[in-house]
């Protein structure tokens, strides 16, 4: 039974590790410059931030501060407050936020139905998901859609950042975290990302399918955009907390 363990554990970091290194040299030989000649401009799109909330009413003035303090032109953003079947004090909070739409749904739907009616009224030209248990940076906004200027993106991932405490495993969720980064990035360069981070993703409106109540936008949409001809790229430079 040992022996069965070590190998099977050695043939689970060989294919994890091995896959790693094997997109690194493709990397390095195609070269797939996504987005680093992009031309900075201020033609920026009309972003819709949708933030999907369930009884959250000890942290969604927070997130709603948030993405008030974005560096991105305020009148080309939208903030949309979509609450699942709240029953505390959330819709009341969000309500306080002058400009800031709030979808009062009775029945707690899931997710993915509440992401579908936040995408019917929103007027932006992209649309970014997140949830109130995030924080982005203050040039997110900013980060994320530059990527958009692209033509052939569809859909824009940002980088997560874990604020843990220091635990045996936080730690080692930390370093797996890490990897799955990096594979990510490797993965953006050669145009094959397929998976997405639905705290800090963005996709153009135009390219946005309805999502099934089992579905789950952070794999699922992600699809929807490559069956569609678009690509998805990895923005490290667009970094969000996981508080």
């Amino acid at each position: 039974m040992e022996v069965w363990f070590w190998i099977s554990l050695t043939s689970l970091i060989y294919v994890y590790f091995g896959y790693l290194g094997f997109l690194k040299l493709i990397s390095i030989v195609k070269k797939v410059r996504t987005c680093d000649t992009a031309v900075y401009n201020d033609c920026f799109p009309i972003v819709s931030v949708i933030v999907a909330a369930y009884n959250e009413e000890k942290s969604i003035g927070r997130r709603i501060e948030n993405l008030l303090e974005q560096n991105y032109p305020k009148d080309k953003l939208e903030i949309i407050v979509a609450s699942d079947g709240s029953t505390d004090r959330t819709v009341r909070i969000a309500k306080q936020f002058l400009g800031v739409k709030v979808l009062d749904f009775k029945e707690n739907r899931g997710r993915a139905a509440i992401q579908n009616d936040g995408v019917k009224i929103a007027k932006g030209e992209v649309i970014v998901f997140t949830d109130s248990e995030t924080e982005f940076e203050k040039n997110f906004l900013r980060r994320i859609t530059e990527y958009f200027f692209y033509e052939k993106v569809g859909c824009v991932v940002g980088n997560l950042v874990y604020r843990t405490q220091r635990t045996s495993i936080s730690e080692s969720e930390g370093f797996y975290w890490k990897l799955e980064k990096k594979l990510r990035r490797l993965e953006s360069d050669l145009g094959i990302l397929s998976t997405a981070t639905g705290a800090c993703m963005a996709v153009r409106k135009n390219l946005w399918k309805d999502l099934a109540p089992i579905d789950d936008s952070d794999f699922t949409t992600p699809l929807d955009v490559i069956l569609q001809g678009y690509k998805i790229v990895y923005a490290p430079d667009a970094i969000a907390y996981d508080i």
